[in-house]
């Protein structure tokens, strides 16, 4: 595990893992020299609903700090505050983890007719992405780098660091 920029040594845990308190500091961002994928260390806060973490679902930033990521629009800054993907379902509420940042991930997509090389922008449903609407420069988080799979609504995005 000793591929990431931005970390001497090995990770405590992986990626997906979590943790009840902090094993690095939080707002630590590394690399993986492998895929070019870049993580952040942040505590999560499943907001008021709660709403579960999910697999290839958007996170979201609950405060200015961009610390504390939540899976809720409700508890957000606002649906374009958008901090990363979800690494793991069904994670722990006040506990640390890795969202992905950056690099190509794998979304949960509500069009099913995003294609290869749209730009994509948060939908107003909770982690989901949609394909880009006139007006919205200002949300675009990635391009989509293949077509949505239909049945599963999930599509590979690159993801822009913001």
């Amino acid at each position: 595990m000793g591929r990431f920029i931005g970390y001497e040594g090995t990770l405590p845990q992986p990626l997906a893992n979590e943790s009840a308190a902090a094993v690095v500091e939080p707002g630590t961002i590394i690399m993986d020299q492998e895929t070019g994928k870049e993580y952040k260390y942040v505590q999560l806060d499943t907001g008021t609903g709660p709403v579960a973490t999910a697999l290839y679902k958007l996170a979201y930033y609950t405060d200015s700090t961009m610390l504390e990521v939540t899976t809720d629009i409700d508890d957000a800054v606002n649906l374009y505050a958008v901090a990363g993907v979800f690494l793991a379902a069904g994670q722990t509420d006040t506990y640390y983890i890795w969202i992905q940042i950056s690099g190509p991930a794998t979304l949960t997509c509500h069009d099913s007719g995003l294609s290869s090389g749209k730009f994509v922008i948060p939908y107003n449903a909770d982690g989901q992405v949609d394909a880009y609407a006139a007006g919205k420069e200002h949300a675009v988080i990635g391009q989509a780098m293949a077509t949505v799979d239909k049945t599963a609504h999930t599509g590979v995005v690159r993801l822009f660091r913001k």
